[in-house]
């Protein structure tokens, strides 16, 4: 086979008398290759924001101002953020990097199988059998006044609101 012909049947490289196809403006050739950061901190906005909210709602953190906006990360979710690292005993920096995720979608896990109302004295059923294998008092799936104190006992010791009824924060607190 000649060389010309060789020539024909490839790409040609390297460089083209035409500047419309040959040339690449580099900072649209370098935009494509952002990085998305793995962080959600405060001046954010959009989706990632949202979902935060919400989950954060749901694991009984208050925003009680702007609630799930998505609108932008402000000084309310900072604040959300925080409390749940304290709660978690991990770093209080307010941004939600790898180690803040993962803790947020295990206690989304554990959330999950929260029964969804809160158990009180006068509950019953195998929730409370649950609760009452973990604060140690006897299981009879009776949520009565001996359950209750125990549940007061386990609020304070781990620093929760102590009111004796097991909402969300005391369930993943428990499981």
């Amino acid at each position: 086979m000649k060389l010309e012909n060789m020539r024909r049947q490839h790409p040609p490289y390297g460089y083209r008398s035409n500047k419309q196809t040959s040339t690449l403006n580099p900072v649209e050739y370098l935009n494509q290759f952002t990085e998305k950061s793995d962080l959600i901190k405060e001046g954010m906005r959009g989706s990632e924001v949202k979902t935060l909210q919400l989950n954060l709602i749901k694991l009984g953190y208050s925003l009680s101002k702007y609630g799930a906006d998505g609108g932008v990360f402000g000084a309310e979710t900072e604040r959300a953020v925080r409390n749940f690292q304290s709660d978690q005993k991990i770093t209080v920096d307010g941004i939600v990097g790898p180690v803040t995720k993962n803790r947020i979608n295990q206690a989304l896990k554990a959330w999950s199988k929260y029964p969804g109302t809160l158990i009180r004295l006068g509950s019953k059923g195998d929730n409370v059998k649950k609760i009452q294998q973990k604060v140690g008092t006897k299981v009879d799936g009776i949520f009565g006044k001996k359950t209750e104190q125990a549940v007061k006992n386990f609020q304070k010791k781990n620093g929760l609101a102590v009111d004796g009824i097991v909402g969300p924060k005391t369930w993943n607190k428990l499981f």
